[in-house]
Protein backbone atom coordinates (compact mmCIF):
# COMPACT_ATOMS: atom_id res chain seq x y z
CA UNK A 1 0.00 0.00 0.00
CA UNK A 2 2.89 2.31 0.83
CA UNK A 3 4.45 1.76 -2.61
CA UNK A 4 1.14 2.36 -4.36
CA UNK A 5 0.73 5.72 -2.64
CA UNK A 6 4.27 6.63 -3.64
CA UNK A 7 3.59 5.75 -7.28
CA UNK A 8 0.36 7.77 -7.34
CA UNK A 9 2.10 10.70 -5.67
CA UNK A 10 4.85 10.70 -8.32
CA UNK A 11 2.33 10.46 -11.16
CA UNK A 12 0.42 13.43 -9.77
CA UNK A 13 3.63 15.40 -9.29
CA UNK A 14 4.73 14.76 -12.88
CA UNK A 15 1.29 15.72 -14.17
CA UNK A 16 1.32 19.02 -12.27
CA UNK A 17 4.86 19.73 -13.43
CA UNK A 18 3.82 19.21 -17.07
CA UNK A 19 0.89 21.59 -16.62
CA UNK A 20 3.23 24.28 -15.27
CA UNK A 21 5.68 23.79 -18.16
CA UNK A 22 2.81 23.89 -20.69
CA UNK A 23 1.52 27.13 -19.18
CA UNK A 24 4.81 29.01 -19.33
CA UNK A 25 6.05 27.72 -22.69
CA UNK A 26 5.42 30.05 -25.65
CA UNK A 27 2.71 28.92 -28.06
CA UNK A 28 4.31 27.10 -30.99
CA UNK A 29 1.20 25.73 -32.71
CA UNK A 30 -2.46 25.42 -31.99
CA UNK A 31 -3.90 21.91 -31.62
CA UNK A 32 -5.77 20.54 -34.64
CA UNK A 33 -9.17 19.52 -33.39
CA UNK A 34 -12.21 19.30 -35.65
CA UNK A 35 -15.10 16.94 -36.13
CA UNK A 36 -15.33 17.84 -39.83
CA UNK A 37 -13.75 15.64 -42.48
CA UNK A 38 -13.93 14.95 -46.20
CA UNK A 39 -16.74 12.51 -46.89
CA UNK A 40 -15.40 9.27 -48.43
CA UNK A 41 -18.47 7.52 -49.84
CA UNK A 42 -17.69 3.85 -50.23
CA UNK A 43 -18.84 0.38 -49.30
CA UNK A 44 -17.29 -0.94 -46.12
CA UNK A 45 -14.12 -2.98 -46.73
CA UNK A 46 -13.90 -6.77 -46.36
CA UNK A 47 -17.60 -7.58 -46.44
CA UNK A 48 -18.95 -10.98 -47.40
CA UNK A 49 -22.73 -11.09 -47.36
CA UNK A 50 -25.67 -12.02 -49.52
CA UNK A 51 -29.23 -10.84 -49.86
CA UNK A 52 -32.39 -11.86 -51.66
CA UNK A 53 -33.36 -9.73 -54.65
CA UNK A 54 -37.05 -9.23 -55.31
CA UNK A 55 -36.37 -8.35 -58.95
CA UNK A 56 -35.44 -11.88 -60.07
CA UNK A 57 -36.03 -13.69 -56.78
CA UNK A 58 -32.42 -14.78 -56.55
CA UNK A 59 -29.66 -14.54 -53.97
CA UNK A 60 -27.14 -11.79 -54.71
CA UNK A 61 -23.59 -12.17 -53.41
CA UNK A 62 -22.27 -8.99 -51.84
CA UNK A 63 -18.58 -8.79 -51.09
CA UNK A 64 -15.94 -6.09 -51.00
CA UNK A 65 -12.16 -6.13 -50.93
CA UNK A 66 -9.84 -4.42 -48.45
CA UNK A 67 -10.46 -1.05 -50.15
CA UNK A 68 -14.24 -1.26 -50.30
CA UNK A 69 -14.41 -2.11 -54.02
CA UNK A 70 -17.15 -4.54 -55.07
CA UNK A 71 -14.67 -7.35 -55.64
CA UNK A 72 -13.46 -10.39 -53.80
CA UNK A 73 -9.92 -9.93 -52.51
CA UNK A 74 -7.82 -10.86 -55.53
CA UNK A 75 -4.42 -12.50 -55.62
CA UNK A 76 -3.62 -10.50 -58.75
CA UNK A 77 -1.57 -7.42 -57.98
CA UNK A 78 -2.12 -5.99 -61.47
CA UNK A 79 -5.03 -3.55 -61.23
CA UNK A 80 -5.83 -2.93 -64.89
CA UNK A 81 -8.79 -0.57 -64.48
CA UNK A 82 -11.08 0.96 -61.87
CA UNK A 83 -14.67 1.95 -62.62
CA UNK A 84 -16.24 4.76 -60.59
CA UNK A 85 -19.87 5.80 -60.75
CA UNK A 86 -23.27 5.50 -59.12
CA UNK A 87 -25.74 2.65 -58.99
CA UNK A 88 -25.49 1.91 -62.75
CA UNK A 89 -21.81 1.09 -62.21
CA UNK A 90 -22.45 -0.55 -58.84
CA UNK A 91 -25.00 -3.02 -60.29
CA UNK A 92 -26.04 -4.13 -56.80
CA UNK A 93 -28.98 -6.21 -58.12
CA UNK A 94 -26.79 -8.20 -60.54
CA UNK A 95 -24.65 -11.07 -59.33
CA UNK A 96 -20.95 -10.13 -59.40
CA UNK A 97 -20.05 -12.62 -62.14
CA UNK A 98 -22.60 -11.02 -64.50
CA UNK A 99 -21.71 -7.36 -63.97
CA UNK A 100 -20.11 -5.57 -66.91
CA UNK A 101 -16.92 -5.00 -64.89
CA UNK A 102 -16.46 -8.76 -64.46
CA UNK A 103 -17.27 -9.44 -68.12
CA UNK A 104 -14.57 -6.94 -69.14
CA UNK A 105 -12.08 -8.56 -66.78
CA UNK A 106 -12.75 -11.99 -68.31
CA UNK A 107 -12.47 -10.63 -71.88
CA UNK A 108 -9.17 -8.88 -71.14
CA UNK A 109 -7.70 -11.93 -69.40
CA UNK A 110 -8.57 -14.06 -72.41
CA UNK A 111 -7.23 -11.49 -74.85
CA UNK A 112 -3.86 -10.91 -73.17
CA UNK A 113 -3.57 -14.36 -71.55
CA UNK A 114 -2.52 -12.62 -68.36
CA UNK A 115 -3.68 -12.19 -64.78
CA UNK A 116 -5.35 -8.84 -64.09
CA UNK A 117 -8.14 -7.30 -62.02
CA UNK A 118 -10.92 -4.85 -62.84
CA UNK A 119 -12.25 -3.02 -59.77
CA UNK A 120 -15.84 -1.83 -59.35
CA UNK A 121 -15.98 1.39 -57.31
CA UNK A 122 -19.66 2.15 -57.94
CA UNK A 123 -21.71 3.47 -55.01
CA UNK A 124 -25.42 4.23 -55.32
CA UNK A 125 -26.10 7.96 -55.58
CA UNK A 126 -22.47 9.04 -55.92
CA UNK A 127 -21.78 12.07 -58.06
CA UNK A 128 -18.57 12.85 -59.95
CA UNK A 129 -17.06 14.84 -57.07
CA UNK A 130 -17.70 11.95 -54.66
CA UNK A 131 -15.99 9.63 -57.13
CA UNK A 132 -13.08 12.02 -57.69
CA UNK A 133 -12.39 12.07 -53.94
CA UNK A 134 -12.55 8.25 -53.84
CA UNK A 135 -10.11 8.07 -56.74
CA UNK A 136 -7.69 10.36 -54.91
CA UNK A 137 -8.04 8.51 -51.59
CA UNK A 138 -7.86 4.90 -52.72
CA UNK A 139 -7.66 4.63 -56.52
CA UNK A 140 -4.37 6.38 -57.23
CA UNK A 141 -2.24 4.21 -54.87
CA UNK A 142 -3.31 1.10 -56.84
CA UNK A 143 -1.77 2.56 -60.05
CA UNK A 144 -4.36 1.29 -62.54
CA UNK A 145 -3.76 1.55 -66.25
CA UNK A 146 -7.27 2.92 -66.87
CA UNK A 147 -9.82 4.76 -64.76
CA UNK A 148 -13.44 5.05 -65.93
CA UNK A 149 -15.99 7.55 -64.66
CA UNK A 150 -19.68 6.98 -65.43
CA UNK A 151 -21.44 10.14 -64.33
CA UNK A 152 -24.34 11.98 -65.92
CA UNK A 153 -27.69 11.16 -64.28
CA UNK A 154 -26.84 11.68 -60.59
CA UNK A 155 -24.87 14.81 -61.39
CA UNK A 156 -27.59 16.38 -63.49
CA UNK A 157 -30.26 15.83 -60.85
CA UNK A 158 -28.09 16.81 -57.89
CA UNK A 159 -26.75 19.96 -59.58
CA UNK A 160 -30.22 20.86 -60.80
CA UNK A 161 -31.60 20.56 -57.28
CA UNK A 162 -28.68 22.07 -55.32
CA UNK A 163 -27.02 24.32 -57.95
CA UNK A 164 -23.56 23.32 -56.68
CA UNK A 165 -21.79 20.19 -55.47
CA UNK A 166 -20.85 22.18 -52.35
CA UNK A 167 -24.51 22.93 -51.54
CA UNK A 168 -25.41 19.26 -51.15
CA UNK A 169 -26.26 18.64 -47.50
CA UNK A 170 -27.30 14.98 -47.43
CA UNK A 171 -24.98 11.97 -47.20
CA UNK A 172 -23.39 12.98 -50.53
CA UNK A 173 -22.02 16.25 -49.12
CA UNK A 174 -18.33 17.03 -49.53
CA UNK A 175 -17.77 17.57 -45.81
CA UNK A 176 -19.24 15.53 -43.00
CA UNK A 177 -19.33 15.83 -39.24
CA UNK A 178 -19.53 13.15 -36.59
CA UNK A 179 -22.95 11.57 -36.85
CA UNK A 180 -25.19 11.35 -33.76
CA UNK A 181 -24.72 8.25 -31.63
CA UNK A 182 -28.16 6.90 -32.57
CA UNK A 183 -27.35 7.19 -36.30
CA UNK A 184 -24.05 5.37 -35.81
CA UNK A 185 -25.84 2.66 -33.83
CA UNK A 186 -28.38 1.99 -36.59
CA UNK A 187 -25.64 2.15 -39.22
CA UNK A 188 -23.72 -0.50 -37.26
CA UNK A 189 -26.82 -2.71 -37.19
CA UNK A 190 -27.29 -2.28 -40.94
CA UNK A 191 -23.68 -3.10 -41.82
CA UNK A 192 -23.01 -5.89 -39.34
CA UNK A 193 -26.18 -7.61 -38.16
CA UNK A 194 -29.07 -6.98 -40.54
CA UNK A 195 -27.36 -6.59 -43.91
CA UNK A 196 -29.68 -9.04 -45.68
CA UNK A 197 -32.80 -7.28 -44.40
CA UNK A 198 -31.48 -3.86 -45.47
CA UNK A 199 -30.53 -4.87 -49.02
CA UNK A 200 -33.72 -6.85 -49.46
CA UNK A 201 -35.74 -3.75 -48.53
CA UNK A 202 -33.53 -1.67 -50.82
CA UNK A 203 -34.15 -4.05 -53.71
CA UNK A 204 -37.93 -3.66 -53.24
CA UNK A 205 -37.63 0.12 -53.33
CA UNK A 206 -39.12 0.61 -49.86
CA UNK A 207 -36.03 2.49 -48.62
CA UNK A 208 -36.91 5.25 -51.07
CA UNK A 209 -39.85 6.12 -48.82
CA UNK A 210 -37.34 7.47 -46.30
CA UNK A 211 -35.57 9.62 -48.87
CA UNK A 212 -36.23 13.27 -48.11
CA UNK A 213 -35.34 14.30 -51.66
CA UNK A 214 -38.10 16.23 -53.38
CA UNK A 215 -38.01 15.60 -57.12
CA UNK A 216 -40.81 18.06 -57.67
CA UNK A 217 -38.23 20.86 -57.49
CA UNK A 218 -36.44 19.47 -60.56
CA UNK A 219 -37.29 21.48 -63.63
CA UNK A 220 -36.15 20.72 -67.16
CA UNK A 221 -35.76 24.42 -67.93
CA UNK A 222 -33.07 24.99 -65.30
CA UNK A 223 -29.58 25.32 -66.75
CA UNK A 224 -27.70 23.04 -64.35
CA UNK A 225 -24.21 24.01 -63.25
CA UNK A 226 -22.22 22.99 -66.33
CA UNK A 227 -19.15 24.88 -65.09
CA UNK A 228 -18.77 22.72 -61.97
CA UNK A 229 -19.80 19.59 -63.87
CA UNK A 230 -17.05 20.04 -66.44
CA UNK A 231 -14.51 21.30 -63.87
CA UNK A 232 -14.71 18.06 -61.87
CA UNK A 233 -14.46 15.87 -64.99
CA UNK A 234 -11.53 17.89 -66.35
CA UNK A 235 -9.78 17.76 -62.97
CA UNK A 236 -10.29 13.98 -62.87
CA UNK A 237 -8.82 13.73 -66.37
CA UNK A 238 -5.89 16.06 -65.66
CA UNK A 239 -4.81 14.28 -62.47
CA UNK A 240 -5.16 10.85 -64.07
CA UNK A 241 -3.07 11.78 -67.09
CA UNK A 242 -0.43 13.42 -64.89
CA UNK A 243 -0.04 10.05 -63.17
CA UNK A 244 0.00 8.08 -66.45
CA UNK A 245 -3.50 6.69 -65.87
CA UNK A 246 -5.79 6.77 -68.91
CA UNK A 247 -9.08 8.51 -68.06
CA UNK A 248 -12.31 7.64 -69.88
CA UNK A 249 -15.64 9.36 -69.24
CA UNK A 250 -18.95 7.58 -69.87
CA UNK A 251 -22.56 8.71 -69.88
CA UNK A 252 -25.16 6.46 -68.27
CA UNK A 253 -27.62 4.46 -70.36
CA UNK A 254 -31.28 4.58 -69.42
CA UNK A 255 -34.63 3.23 -70.59
CA UNK A 256 -36.76 6.21 -69.61
CA UNK A 257 -36.59 9.30 -67.40
CA UNK A 258 -39.23 11.40 -65.74
CA UNK A 259 -37.26 14.65 -66.02
CA UNK A 260 -34.41 16.15 -67.99
CA UNK A 261 -34.10 13.94 -71.08
CA UNK A 262 -33.06 16.80 -73.35
CA UNK A 263 -30.62 18.23 -70.83
CA UNK A 264 -29.00 14.87 -70.10
CA UNK A 265 -28.82 14.19 -73.82
CA UNK A 266 -27.04 17.53 -74.24
CA UNK A 267 -24.27 16.35 -71.92
CA UNK A 268 -22.96 14.26 -74.81
CA UNK A 269 -22.67 17.36 -76.99
CA UNK A 270 -20.94 19.16 -74.12
CA UNK A 271 -18.34 16.39 -73.76
CA UNK A 272 -17.86 16.25 -77.53
CA UNK A 273 -16.52 19.81 -77.47
CA UNK A 274 -13.58 18.66 -75.32
CA UNK A 275 -10.62 16.37 -76.00
CA UNK A 276 -11.78 13.86 -73.36
CA UNK A 277 -11.81 10.18 -74.25
CA UNK A 278 -15.51 9.44 -74.20
CA UNK A 279 -17.94 6.51 -74.44
CA UNK A 280 -21.51 7.69 -74.97
CA UNK A 281 -23.38 4.74 -73.48
CA UNK A 282 -26.57 6.80 -73.27
CA UNK A 283 -26.73 6.77 -77.07
CA UNK A 284 -25.01 3.42 -77.71
CA UNK A 285 -27.26 1.23 -75.55
CA UNK A 286 -30.69 0.81 -77.20
CA UNK A 287 -33.61 1.94 -75.08
CA UNK A 288 -35.14 -1.53 -75.07
CA UNK A 289 -36.63 -3.27 -72.04
CA UNK A 290 -34.40 -6.34 -72.37
CA UNK A 291 -31.34 -4.26 -71.50
CA UNK A 292 -32.76 -2.85 -68.27
CA UNK A 293 -34.09 -3.99 -64.90
CA UNK A 294 -35.93 -0.68 -64.54
CA UNK A 295 -35.62 2.78 -66.07
CA UNK A 296 -31.99 3.37 -65.11
CA UNK A 297 -30.36 0.07 -64.12
CA UNK A 298 -28.92 -2.52 -66.48
CA UNK A 299 -30.14 -6.08 -66.78
CA UNK A 300 -27.77 -9.02 -67.27
CA UNK A 301 -28.16 -8.59 -71.03
CA UNK A 302 -27.50 -4.87 -70.68
CA UNK A 303 -24.35 -5.55 -68.66
CA UNK A 304 -23.10 -7.90 -71.35
CA UNK A 305 -23.72 -5.32 -74.09
CA UNK A 306 -21.99 -2.55 -72.11
CA UNK A 307 -18.99 -4.82 -71.47
CA UNK A 308 -18.61 -5.40 -75.22
CA UNK A 309 -18.74 -1.66 -75.97
CA UNK A 310 -16.14 -0.81 -73.31
CA UNK A 311 -13.89 -3.75 -74.20
CA UNK A 312 -13.84 -2.65 -77.84
CA UNK A 313 -12.84 0.88 -76.73
CA UNK A 314 -10.00 -0.46 -74.59
CA UNK A 315 -8.79 -2.63 -77.48
CA UNK A 316 -8.87 0.35 -79.84
CA UNK A 317 -6.86 2.51 -77.44
CA UNK A 318 -4.29 -0.24 -76.86
CA UNK A 319 -3.97 -0.93 -80.61
CA UNK A 320 -3.46 2.79 -81.35
CA UNK A 321 -0.77 2.98 -78.66
CA UNK A 322 1.11 0.10 -80.25
CA UNK A 323 1.10 1.67 -83.72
Amino acid sequence: MKYLKLILYNILLIFLLLLVIEYFLPTISLPINTNRRINLLEHGPNQNKNFKSSVKNETIDFFTDENGFLNENSKSKYIYAIFFGGSTTENILINPQKRFTKHIENKLRKDCECDLTILNGGVSGNNNLNNFLSFIAKGIPLKPRFVFLMGSLNDYYQLNRNLSYWNISDNKSVLTTNQPLLFRFFNFLKNNLFTDIYYHLKSTGITALFNKRNDSVIESNIDFNKKEFMAIINSFNYLSNALDIKFIFMTEPYLDLKYGKLEIGAISNLIDTTDLTFIDLEKMVPKEKKYFLDNTHLSEEGNLLVSEIIFDKIKLINDNNQN
